[in-house]
């Protein structure tokens, strides 16, 4: 959907990359650095994340934010069981059908 990469830069856009880490699972259709993402949100640096197994510790102090588009969504449900999930909000698809994932710090 066109409105995907506006949808995850506005849910990013507000996020401060000292405070948080941002990983979007959006490959194959959207890349973390799309030019709407970097340029919304241009205060935290989304990283693209494929599987959930890839997702590295946040032994820094910060806390995680995974966007996922609804391609993503099984894998992204194994985010959701092997991290303790803070906030989940799954709009509907006519709002672009993403899913983003609030994970508290150092709760790997």
């Amino acid at each position: 959907e066109p409105m995907q990469p506006i949808l995850t830069a506005r849910e990013l856009a507000p996020l401060d990359g000292r405070e948080w880490r941002a990983y979007v699972m959006g490959l194959p259709f959207m890349y973390a650095d799309y030019a709407p993402i970097k340029f919304v949100a241009y205060k935290i640096k989304a990283q693209n994340l494929e599987r959930a197994a890839d997702l590295p510790p946040a032994n820094d102090g910060r806390k995680t934010i995974v966007v996922a588009l609804p391609n993503n969504f099984p894998e992204d449900d194994k985010v959701k069981t092997r991290y303790r999930v803070a906030r989940s909000a799954k709009p509907t698809t006519n709002a672009g059908g993403l899913c983003s994932r609030y994970i508290a710090a150092n709760d790997d």
